[in-house]
């Protein structure tokens, strides 16, 4: 079988996986500890996008790492005296981070910035640190999130000179009502998808390697008024407000899948056997295809890599429907009804593309398998 596109430029996600769901594995002797500090680990969150405990003062305390990824690559091509993009490297730092936690109906409480930089030099020239934080700084108020604690790093050798990496943790509470969780979805739960601005922080690495061969680079016009570069650089969504106001209205959720890393096959997160149907796809942005058509990618590669023009997903049952849709319209979000789940197979059938995912598509699961036999290694006395 052929490598996709994605793959030949660096980025496997099978080759990922194995890892993620080692670390599942192995972090799980690990639980009994959060007793001694009076806290439980709530089960059925390993291996989602943010991790739970329970404690005495907070049924449910939310904890998710995540950063934007090879975007200030973009920036650092466009980068002028007059704009350095920065701004949306930060903003979107906290976009990666507070829309994970939302999976599981976690809201944002408190967020730490990490960066790491391969010199000094970086910090030398104010204007692209000062712009990152204030870019974070904006993101952390469309959050409605305290911005907390920090870290910062020069670690030469190993990050290249002049570039930065940037990442966070953030940490939220949720009450017992209403939590969200993959076992409360049901057969009949429609697909609530919310559009994306654009590529937000997944597929940048593929678009890193596409642009050496585009004759003006990031430069290339994909639109009359935008070039290549600047469609990549468009600000993520934060999805915050729109969880939070249905909590504040009790509006019953089941569970939210943040359409990142794995594209669409991101709908088969939850553990549960169903497959989901959609019906209806968002309205198409102009980056997808301009990248399809100079990748030769499939449609299947294509939503298998980005969000396509949909960068959150929420499953909610029929009575929720029309409350739902009138909360996305208050929080100026374009979101509709995409499709409906039911019991079968895991699996995601888009109907218009005539494409189905499912079986390794997503694994990034841990399932119960002694560790020799799962991932082929010695254990070296270790247990």
């Amino acid at each position: 079988m052929s490598s996709s596109p994605y793959e030949k430029a660096g980025v496997s996600y099978s080759a990922l996986d194995w890892f993620k769901r080692m670390a599942q594995e192995l972090a799980r002797e690990t639980a009994h500890y959060a007793l001694l500090r009076g806290a439980q680990e709530v089960k059925e969150s390993r291996g989602e996008s943010v991790y739970l405990l329970s404690t005495g003062n907070h049924p449910f305390v939310g904890f998710t790492p995540e950063g934007p990824g090879t975007k200030s690559l973009v920036a650092d091509a466009l980068c002028t005296k007059e704009k350095t993009y920065y701004d949306v490297i930060g903003y979107d730092g906290v976009a990666s981070i507070v829309n994970d936690m939302l999976a599981l109906g976690i809201l944002p409480a408190a967020i730490g910035m990490i960066l790491a930089a391969g010199n000094t030099a970086w910090f030398q020239d104010r204007k692209k640190p000062t712009d990152l934080l204030h870019g974070w700084l904006k993101g952390c108020h469309d959050a409605r999130c305290t911005w907390g604690p920090g870290e910062t790093q020069i670690l030469k050798n190993l990050i290249i000179p002049d570039k930065i990496v940037l990442a966070g943790t953030a940490i939220g509470f949720r009450g017992n009502e209403q939590w969200m969780v993959g076992s409360k979805i049901k057969k009949g739960d429609a697909i609530l998808l919310f559009p994306s601005s654009g590529i937000h922080t997944n597929g940048l690495t593929l678009c890193d390697e596409l642009k050496e061969s585009l004759p003006q680079k990031y430069a290339t016009k994909v639109t009359e008024n935008h070039s290549f570069g600047e469609l990549l650089l468009t600000p993520s969504l934060i999805y915050c407000s729109f969880i939070e106001e249905c909590v504040r209205q009790k509006v019953v959720l089941r569970y939210a899948p943040h359409i990142t890393g794995h594209g669409w096959p991101k709908l088969l997160r939850a553990e549960e056997a169903f497959t989901y149907i959609i019906e209806r796809l968002p309205e198409e942005q102009p980056i997808f295809p301009f990248i399809q058509e100079r990748t030769g990618m499939s449609d299947r590669d294509m939503y298998n890599t980005f969000n396509m023009g949909a960068g959150f997903a929420v499953f909610i049952p029929e009575f929720s429907i029309e409350k739902a849709l009138e909360i996305a319209r208050q929080c100026k979000f374009k979101a509709f009804i995409a499709g409906f789940i039911e019991k079968g197979p895991k699996r995601v059938i888009i109907k218009p593309k005539d494409i189905e995912y499912g079986g390794k598509d997503l694994d990034i699961r841990y399932t119960p398998l002694a560790p020799p036999a799962r991932w082929g290694l010695k254990t070296n006395g270790i247990s």
